[in-house]
């Protein structure tokens, strides 16, 4: 299927907006794995401080992508579906991560 010019800055526009949601909820949201050899929110609760930052943090970077700072920023609003498709994605790569630190604190008993 080919796109025209205007479909193709469109697509464009919507992988990068992709793009960075995806990011930057996965970096707010690493923070909890990575600061603990526990399990977060299960068997290691972060101060509510902490809590309210990292919600606050998605919120926002979400938020960028409806306002109109969206076009400053070469981004654009995303189907609302899109957002189910993120979250599953990145409770996915926060499992693969869990796994991850999980192997490696057996390994040298200690994190970083």
């Amino acid at each position: 299927m080919q796109l025209d010019a205007s479909e193709q800055l469109t697509f464009i526009a919507a992988f990068q907006t992709g793009w960075f949601l995806e990011f930057m909820w996965t970096q707010v949201l690493i923070l909890h794995l990575l600061r603990t050899s526990k399990i977060p929110f299960v068997q290691s609760k972060p101060s509510t401080s902490v809590f309210e930052v990292t919600i606050a943090g998605v919120f926002l970077f979400s938020m960028l992508t409806v306002t109109p700072i969206r076009n400053f920023m070469g981004l654009t609003t995303l189907p609302i579906g899109y957002y189910l498709f993120l979250a599953l994605d990145v409770l996915s790569y926060l499992c693969v991560v869990s796994v991850a630190k999980y192997i490696y604190f057996k390994k040298h008993k200690e994190l970083l």
